[in-house]
């Protein structure tokens, strides 16, 4: 369902649409135990220095 809205809406929606998802998740994340947000930080960290690399792989 969503990823149809996405498609309807085009481009510019799928930043809002990032943007409103990326809210959601730090809500729900405030509500997490401590270690539970280490880890999740720590994964996503790990997540976002893999796809920069990956990135720079392609480009070069």
């Amino acid at each position: 369902m969503e990823f149809l809205v996405i498609q309807l809406l085009g481009e510019q929606s799928v930043a809002v649409f990032v943007k409103f998802d990326v809210a959601r998740a730090l809500k729900a994340l405030a509500q997490l135990d401590k270690d539970v947000q280490v880890m999740l930080i720590v994964a996503t960290a790990v997540v976002i220095i893999v796809i920069c690399i990956t990135v720079m792989n392609v480009l070069d």
